[in-house]
């Protein structure tokens, strides 16, 4: 793991000294533009889990979500989409 996203500077702080994790963001679109992250697991509240995805596939990156993926079915069928696209 190399870098590390959370809302909270004090919680992310927390992780990140816990961890040893070096890289690390308050804001999810300034992850996603790193060339050093190649991977996104998003774990974050469900409501932000549908753009999130679809923030990181455009971005080229990998991505895992934890469930549910999205909450309404356009963001479903967008993720599907570039899912297979990239």
């Amino acid at each position: 793991m190399i870098a590390i996203c959370q809302r909270s500077k004090e919680k992310m702080d927390e992780i990140g000294d816990a961890f040893g994790i070096e890289k690390r963001f308050t804001d999810f679109m300034e992850l996603i533009k790193d060339p050093d992250v190649d991977m996104i697991h998003i774990n974050s509240p469900i409501p932000d889990h549908g753009w999130q995805s679809i923030a990181a596939l455009k971005a080229g990156k990998h991505v895992c979500c934890t469930v549910p993926m999205a909450t309404t079915i356009e963001e479903c069928k967008e993720i599907v989409e570039l899912v297979k696209k990239t």
